[in-house]
Protein backbone atom coordinates (compact mmCIF):
# COMPACT_ATOMS: atom_id res chain seq x y z
CA UNK A 1 0.00 0.00 0.00
CA UNK A 2 1.39 3.40 -0.97
CA UNK A 3 0.96 6.02 1.71
CA UNK A 4 0.49 9.59 0.58
CA UNK A 5 1.51 12.74 2.39
CA UNK A 6 -2.14 13.36 3.30
CA UNK A 7 -2.35 9.84 4.84
CA UNK A 8 0.70 10.59 6.95
CA UNK A 9 -0.72 13.95 8.02
CA UNK A 10 -4.05 12.34 8.96
CA UNK A 11 -2.30 9.58 10.91
CA UNK A 12 -0.12 12.12 12.71
CA UNK A 13 -3.16 14.27 13.55
CA UNK A 14 -4.99 11.25 14.99
CA UNK A 15 -1.91 10.24 17.01
CA UNK A 16 -1.44 13.82 18.28
CA UNK A 17 -5.10 14.12 19.23
CA UNK A 18 -5.05 10.76 20.98
CA UNK A 19 -1.93 11.68 22.96
CA UNK A 20 -3.23 15.14 23.81
CA UNK A 21 -6.68 14.14 25.00
CA UNK A 22 -6.04 10.70 26.50
CA UNK A 23 -7.17 10.79 30.08
CA UNK A 24 -6.09 8.45 32.83
CA UNK A 25 -8.53 8.62 35.71
CA UNK A 26 -9.17 6.66 38.85
CA UNK A 27 -12.67 5.64 39.87
CA UNK A 28 -14.07 3.80 42.81
CA UNK A 29 -15.62 0.63 41.46
CA UNK A 30 -17.46 -1.77 43.76
CA UNK A 31 -16.45 -5.31 42.83
CA UNK A 32 -18.31 -7.02 45.63
CA UNK A 33 -20.75 -5.77 48.29
CA UNK A 34 -18.10 -5.57 51.03
CA UNK A 35 -15.05 -4.20 49.24
CA UNK A 36 -14.29 -1.19 47.06
CA UNK A 37 -11.08 -1.09 45.02
CA UNK A 38 -9.40 1.92 43.42
CA UNK A 39 -8.96 1.01 39.77
CA UNK A 40 -7.19 3.05 37.12
CA UNK A 41 -8.90 3.17 33.76
CA UNK A 42 -8.04 4.78 30.49
CA UNK A 43 -10.42 6.92 28.46
CA UNK A 44 -9.50 7.15 24.80
CA UNK A 45 -11.34 9.67 22.62
CA UNK A 46 -11.99 8.76 19.01
CA UNK A 47 -11.09 11.90 17.01
CA UNK A 48 -12.31 10.42 13.73
CA UNK A 49 -15.77 9.12 14.71
CA UNK A 50 -16.40 10.73 18.10
CA UNK A 51 -17.16 9.02 21.37
CA UNK A 52 -14.85 7.26 23.78
CA UNK A 53 -13.40 3.87 24.59
CA UNK A 54 -12.80 3.01 28.25
CA UNK A 55 -10.48 0.22 29.31
CA UNK A 56 -8.50 -1.10 32.23
CA UNK A 57 -4.96 -1.75 30.96
CA UNK A 58 -4.55 -5.20 32.55
CA UNK A 59 -8.06 -6.57 32.03
CA UNK A 60 -9.45 -7.74 28.66
CA UNK A 61 -12.64 -5.67 28.92
CA UNK A 62 -13.63 -2.55 26.99
CA UNK A 63 -16.50 -0.09 27.04
CA UNK A 64 -17.64 2.35 24.39
CA UNK A 65 -19.97 5.32 24.41
CA UNK A 66 -20.68 8.72 22.99
CA UNK A 67 -19.70 10.31 26.32
CA UNK A 68 -17.09 9.46 28.93
CA UNK A 69 -19.86 8.43 31.32
CA UNK A 70 -21.44 6.08 28.76
CA UNK A 71 -18.07 4.47 28.02
CA UNK A 72 -17.41 3.96 31.75
CA UNK A 73 -20.89 2.48 32.28
CA UNK A 74 -20.35 0.13 29.34
CA UNK A 75 -16.95 -0.87 30.77
CA UNK A 76 -18.56 -1.66 34.13
CA UNK A 77 -20.95 -4.04 32.36
CA UNK A 78 -18.07 -5.67 30.47
CA UNK A 79 -16.18 -6.16 33.75
CA UNK A 80 -19.28 -7.68 35.35
CA UNK A 81 -19.38 -10.17 32.48
CA UNK A 82 -15.69 -10.91 32.89
CA UNK A 83 -16.14 -11.52 36.62
CA UNK A 84 -19.13 -13.80 35.96
CA UNK A 85 -17.01 -15.83 33.53
CA UNK A 86 -13.67 -15.93 35.36
CA UNK A 87 -14.33 -14.84 38.95
CA UNK A 88 -13.43 -11.80 40.99
CA UNK A 89 -10.15 -13.34 42.16
CA UNK A 90 -8.95 -13.63 38.56
CA UNK A 91 -9.93 -10.03 37.82
CA UNK A 92 -8.17 -8.74 40.92
CA UNK A 93 -5.03 -10.76 40.20
CA UNK A 94 -4.74 -9.17 36.74
CA UNK A 95 -5.05 -5.56 37.88
CA UNK A 96 -1.64 -3.96 38.34
CA UNK A 97 -1.89 -1.58 41.28
CA UNK A 98 1.59 -0.12 40.71
CA UNK A 99 0.82 1.10 37.20
CA UNK A 100 2.98 3.96 35.98
CA UNK A 101 1.77 5.96 32.99
CA UNK A 102 4.22 7.86 30.81
CA UNK A 103 3.74 9.80 27.63
CA UNK A 104 6.37 9.46 24.94
CA UNK A 105 6.90 11.32 21.68
CA UNK A 106 7.22 8.67 18.98
CA UNK A 107 6.91 9.00 15.24
CA UNK A 108 4.66 6.03 14.47
CA UNK A 109 5.34 6.25 10.73
CA UNK A 110 9.08 5.99 11.41
CA UNK A 111 8.54 3.02 13.73
CA UNK A 112 6.56 1.28 10.98
CA UNK A 113 9.48 1.71 8.57
CA UNK A 114 11.79 -0.03 11.08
Amino acid sequence: MIRTHSDQNRDRKIADTWAKYRAIISIMMPIDPTTTHRITLELIPDPEYGGFTARIPDLPAYGEGQTEEEAIADLREAIRGYIEAYGVEDALSRINTSLEIRQVDWDLAELARG
